[in-house]
């Protein structure tokens, strides 16, 4: 029975962990996409900008 116990919470600690990481690598790459996104639109202005004088 405590051997039971125990193995289910070290796969429920493994699951938290992986399920960590995973949110983690989304939400560095949905802040890249959106980090790019942002710079490619100020680039965008800049370049209107400086056409118009």
């Amino acid at each position: 029975m405590n051997t039971s116990i125990s193995t289910k919470i070290a796969a429920l600690t493994l699951a938290l962990m992986v399920n960590s990481v995973i949110m983690g690598g989304m939400a560095y790459l949905f802040n890249l996409q959106t980090h790019t996104a942002l710079v490619s639109l100020a680039n965008t202005a800049a370049h209107s900008t400086q056409g118009v004088g």
